[in-house]
């Protein structure tokens, strides 16, 4: 079996994420509110943002999913407290206290099924962008 992939060089595209960032250091700037998109190409892709607001209040998202893929949303760089409230084809929406000056972390990654293996199995979405949308309450 053949694969292919497509490369474009060039400046950032705006309104998409900006690779590499499948690590929390690494992350897209995004200023709320505000909209980007992007895409999980691989089983164990991971796409951070680092979410800033210019005064206190509450963050609020919601994630879109690309239909079939289970989205799971990550608040921290280890991963540990995942927003998986959906299924596949649907959205994860967070709340989250924020302030200036403080960059609000988070993550996008696909979930498998139980016993899937992404690098044996075909995935669906790979070239169907999710869109993630941020605003702020005050």
């Amino acid at each position: 079996m053949r694969s292919r992939t497509d490369v474009r060089w060039g400046a950032p595209e705006a309104g998409w994420e900006v690779e590499p960032n499948d690590w929390p250091a690494a992350s897209t700037p995004l200023a709320v509110p505000g909209r980007v998109r992007g895409y999980l190409g691989r089983a164990d892709d991971q796409d951070w943002f680092a979410l800033t607001v210019s005064e206190a209040g509450t963050l609020t998202g919601r994630v879109a999913a690309p239909a079939g893929v289970d989205l799971v949303l990550l608040r921290d760089p280890q991963s540990k407290r995942p927003i998986d409230q959906g299924g596949p084809g649907q959205s994860e929406e967070f709340s989250l206290a924020a302030k200036p000056g403080t960059a609000v972390l988070i993550g996008i990654a696909r979930k498998l099924p139980p016993g899937a293996d992404g690098k044996v199995e075909p995935l669906q979405g790979l070239d169907d962008p999710y869109e993630l949308k941020v605003d702020l309450a005050p």
